[in-house]
């Protein structure tokens, strides 16, 4: 799922993990985003992340004010989910999501 948004946005961004064509089921499940700007550089973004429903793999970026700007845009997003005994996953599985980030 591309994106497109605008600098300073900071609505809740939803986005389901599917593996395989199927829902991830996220129960148990700690979830975190990687987010890398334009030159590859791993941001620390301040605003949340978390599970919205994690029988359907669906979760949440709350992206704090200065979280996405278009100097540093585009984005390349993925998801990783880690489970109780230390085992991570990636989503999406294949080329990481671009977030393409412009001026208002």
């Amino acid at each position: 799922m591309a994106l497109d948004l605008v600098e300073g946005w900071s609505e809740r961004i939803i986005y389901q993990l599917t593996a395989d064509g199927s829902n991830q089921v996220l129960t148990g499940i700690t979830v975190s985003l990687l987010l890398y700007d334009r030159h590859g550089n791993l941001m620390t973004p301040s605003g949340s992340v978390g599970v919205v429903d994690a029988a359907l793999g669906k979760v949440y970026f709350d992206p704090g004010p200065s979280d996405l700007l278009s100097s540093k845009s585009p984005y390349q997003v993925r998801w990783k989910a880690t489970d109780i005994s230390n085992k991570s996953a990636y989503f999406p599985q294949e080329a990481a999501e671009k977030w393409e980030v412009r001026k208002p």
